[in-house]
Parts: C-alpha cells; sequence; structure tokens
C-alpha cells in the first residue's frame, strides 16, 4: 500500500466516501427516507445506487450501526444487487435481515469479545471496535478506523464519548499500542470524525486532543431547520472555544461537501 492519499467526500449527516485510490468505500451513506437528519440529495442518492460515476466502483458498503438515521435494508439490498463487486460490511444484528442473495458478500462485524478486529481487502484495511452508544443502548454499534497506506480516518459515529479512553487503548493511541494493533510506525495522517455531542463537555474534548491527529471533523450536524436537539447549535456555540484545543478543527455543515486528505494537510475544494 504505497500510496498514502485519500479523497474523501462528505454526503449528508455520518456518510461519506473515501476513495483510497485502488478502492471505494461509503461509510453509513443510504439512511432512511425517515431520518431526522440530513440526507443525501435525491438525485445523487440515485447515481449512488446506481453507480453512476463518481459513486462507481465501489469496493465495500459498510455501516457503523443500524439506527435508521445511518442505515436503510432496502436501500442497502438494491446498491448491493446493482453492485456485483462490492463487499456489505454491517453488525451481526443485521445477519437475520440480509437475504440469501447477496449474503455471500456480506461481512458481519461481531466485537462482542472487546477486541480490536480488523478486515483487509485491496488498498485499505478496516479496523472496527465495539463501542457503546451515546443516548441510548445499541447492541452493534462500531468505531471504524479505515487505513490507506500512511493515511488513517477514524469514524466514531455515536460512539458514547465516556469511552473514549478504552476506544483509544484498542486503537493504540495513547498509553501505547493496543490489543491487535500493528506496532509499528505510525501513520503520518490521522484524521478523526466526531459528532457534536462531543463539543458538549470539556473533558471530552481533551480525551480527543489526545488522539494525536492532525484533523478533526465535526459531522453529524442536522441543518438548521431540523435542529430540534439543538445539536447545530452545540457546534457553532463551542466552535470558536476549542478550535485552538482541537488540531484542524472543522464541521462538515453542509451535504455534499469534498475535502482532500493527503500526508498531514487538509485542503477544501470546490463543492458539487
Amino acid at each position: 500500500m504505497q500510496n498514502s492519499k485519500i479523497q474523501l467526500r462528505y454526503l449528508a449527516n455520518c456518510g461519506v466516501l473515501a476513495d483510497c485510490g485502488g478502492g471505494r468505500i461509503l461509510i453509513d451513506a443510504l439512511a432512511s427516507d425517515d431520518s431526522c437528519f440530513d440526507r443525501i440529495p435525491p438525485t445523487a442518492e440515485r447515481m449512488l445506487l446506481d453507480g453512476c460515476p463518481p459513486y462507481d466502483r465501489i469496493a465495500l458498503l459498510l455501516y457503523t450501526h443500524l439506527h435508521f438515521d445511518h442505515f436503510d435494508l432496502d436501500k442497502s439490498v438494491e446498491f448491493m444487487e446493482n453492485h456485483p463487486e462490492t463487499i456489505l460490511m454491517l453488525p451481526s444484528e443485521a445477519e437475520r435481515l440480509i437475504p440469501g442473495t447477496i449474503r455471500g458478500r456480506t461481512v458481519f462485524m461481531d466485537g462482542g469479545d472487546g477486541a480490536l478486529h480488523t478486515y483487509t481487502r485491496g488498498s485499505f484495511t478496516v479496523d472496527y471496535l465495539l463501542t457503546k452508544h451515546i443516548t441510548f443502548s445499541c447492541p452493534g454499534h462500531y468505531c471504524i478506523r479505515l487505513t490507506c497506506g500512511n493515511t488513517e480516518l477514524i469514524f466514531t459515529a455515536d460512539m458514547d464519548f465516556a469511552q473514549l479512553p478504552f476506544a483509544a487503548e484498542r486503537l493504540g493511541l495513547s498509553g501505547g499500542p493496543g490489543p491487535g494493533v500493528n506496532t509499528g510506525a505510525p501513520p503520518r495522517s490521522r484524521f478523526l470524525f466526531f459528532n457534536p455531542i462531543l463539543l458538549g463537555r470539556e473533558e471530552w474534548v481533551r480525551e480527543a486532543a489526545c488522539w494525536g491527529a492532525h484533523g478533526i471533523y465535526i459531522y453529524h450536524i442536522p441543518a438548521q431547520v431540523i435542529d430540534e436537539h439543538g445539536y447545530r447549535k452545540l457546534a457553532l456555540r463551542r466552535f470558536e472555544r476549542y478550535r485552538d484545543v482541537l488540531p484542524g478543527l472543522k464541521l462538515l455543515l453542509d451535504p455534499m461537501e469534498n475535502v482532500e486528505l493527503c500526508s498531514g494537510t487538509e485542503r477544501d475544494f470546490t463543492q458539487n
């Protein structure tokens, strides 16, 4: 894996498209139409389902958990039927839901032993760690680390931030390498993705600042018109307070924003 460059497209809510050169990965991209958070614009979602560029050559369709603002079964099945080369990766709690037509191309994450697990395909590696959901019980919620060359992206989705020290240990981000972590040289570039609840407590912010990131992104931020829980207000209010504490802090406020991540630098380019 010589290429350390990852192209990242933020789609909406927690949905992202990561292009690792030799493979593209969709994470939490196909949410339910009933989601109370932002959704991918309908035209873009249709292009995604049909595999139109830049949504072709998808190697992996991955879900951190099965809540409707992250995952939709019917859309996922349609996507997999339209993309015969794609692997589906999701929590084992979905096993009874997946039809036989795509079961042979499905990886069921089972991290009940508390360990860090790894899946490798082509130019990228996915580590997954079972963590608690922040607001209520969710038996199959995973923190995801995507590594390509010397760059890694860590997506915490809806992780309970009281588990930041636990996740840091398992991922090898503090106090030496954790179980199952490669003990070689650390990645040159590390980018973290958190939901805005992180900014609600200073101790969580301080913990996240110790994860050794080149950039920290706040996603899962709803539009102002649907901000019934005040997450957008929280992110905007706390941004100035913590921008000097969290390296490269950025709020992902709008769907279909594109970011290029490469060798410890971050550069925005034109939105589609």
